[in-house]
């Protein structure tokens, strides 16, 4: 066997969902008239549809991104299990009732909460030039509400027989600023100083005089600032224009000239200055010379297309350990177009790939049983993670496990080390 198995999960057809969200604004909109003013329970961004996008706004005040409501109604909106706080389990609650797993639950009297005195922002300022600070979320077992979370459904494949299909989750080893949800946080109002507070915990922005150049990986010299938005027009330039996304990723990739040194490593970048637009070379001048540091040292500023919606911790990655880079939710990835991926090799491509690998790992003659994923961490359900220890033939690897398979058994050849892999026969 290769993957976990998965559970089948009935979905409620759109009409079902649409009359079951109809009966709840009757519901409530009917119970309300027993506070000042109506409201529906769930509505927490007032559309006037209780949906995932109000679950998603509650997790981010559940972190600290968004100031508690202060408006009565809005807080009553919010508190679905009416304990007085607004925190991630109400979010999980919200995303039962609009899959249909659950029923709400009225309250049998008048005593509603009320928002909490001296409460305004539970998670702190981010508005700040020191970034923000550390934000955990409880999410109960850490797997619950992550399985709710609406994602896109694996698209459809049609395999070919005695073939390994693998389903990846994300895109890029995970660990630090993700581009896709920088650019989404940005566009939802985030400043570049919110998103690299949230990415790389207990981090202070410094700024510096820029040297006029540093030195590419062949040893030449590039002006400063015209390879700074060479790298950004290549590494976002393509996912976003937004300003505050653009400096967040100016940020990062000029922390990293700093930490080597002043030397490109590890990056991708225009073949020329002409080819970067007016709002990234604008961008560039906004915020030139701002760095990264943590504890008064200049942090190596990781980052990737997309996590598999918690970025991974770095080791599990690497094998190393940075404070400031753990795992922390990144749920705009999962709605980004592109995040489940699917990809198949024939059973000969993947045991040249494996072999090449190491030349003594023994395949048996059934080729269902060369891959087996024992350990994973609940990323995206209770069977579906990012890989941290795996069987290839008679070789376990317990240790960065699903980034060795990744690197150096596929050679990148799949998007992410959190995946699923099936044989088919």
């Amino acid at each position: 066997m290769t993957s976990p198995n998965k559970k089948a999960v009935k979905r409620p057809t759109k009409l079902m969902a649409f009359a079951f969200v109809a009966l709840l604004a009757v519901i409530y909109l009917s119970t309300s008239s027993m506070q000042a003013g109506s409201f529906l329970l769930g509505d927490v961004d007032g559309d006037g549809n209780v949906s995932a996008a109000d679950a998603r706004l509650l997790l981010r005040v559940a972190a600290g991104l968004v100031p508690v409501p202060a408006d009565q109604n809005v807080f009553r909106s919010a508190d679905m299990n009416f304990d007085g706080i607004i925190d991630a389990a109400d979010a999980r609650y919200i995303l039962r009732i609009v899959a249909n797993l659950m029923a709400i639950e009225v309250p049998k009297n008048d005593d509603v909460p009320t928002v909490p005195e001296n409460e305004s922002n539970a998670g702190g300022a981010l508005h700040e030039v020191v970034t923000s600070p550390h934000v955990s979320v409880d999410y109960g077992d850490n797997t619950g509400m992550l399985e709710e979370y609406p994602i896109a459904d694996v698209p459809a494949f049609a395999p070919s027989a005695d073939s390994f299909v693998f389903v990846t989750y994300g895109w890029g080893h995970g660990v630090g600023m993700s581009q896709y949800a920088a650019a989404a946080a940005a566009e939802n109002g985030y400043l570049y100083t919110d998103i690299l507070g949230y990415y790389y915990k207990g981090t202070k922005i410094m700024k510096e005089t820029v040297p006029d150049n540093v030195r590419m990986p062949d040893g030449s010299k590039v002006k400063t600032k015209e390879i700074l938005a060479r790298i950004t027009e290549q590494e976002i330039g393509g996912i976003t224009r937004n300003r505050e996304a653009l400096k967040a990723q100016i940020v990062a990739v000029y922390t990293n000239f700093k930490y080597y040194n002043y030397q490109v490593k590890n990056v991708a970048y225009k073949s020329s200055y002409s080819s970067c637009s007016e709002s990234v070379i604008q961008a560039v001048e906004a915020c030139l010379g701002e760095y990264l540091t943590y504890n008064g040292n200049v942090i190596t500023a990781v980052f990737g297309a997309m996590s598999a919606g918690i970025t991974a911790n770095p080791t599990d990655v690497w094998g190393g350990s940075y404070p400031y880079l753990e795992s922390v939710p990144s749920y705009d990835d999962r709605l980004q177009r592109g995040f489940i991926a699917v990809k198949s090799f024939s059973s000969e491509e993947l045991k040249k790939k494996i072999l090449a690998y190491d030349e003594n790992i023994k395949l048996s003659g059934n080729p269902s049983d060369w891959i087996e994923i024992l350990e994973h961490d609940n990323t995206i359900s209770r069977d579906i993670g990012y890989v941290t220890a795996l069987r290839v033939g008679d070789k376990i690897i317990s240790s960065r496990a699903g980034q060795i398979f990744r690197e150096q058994i596929m050679g990148y050849s799949i998007r992410s080390q959190c995946f699923t892999v099936e044989y088919y026969r």
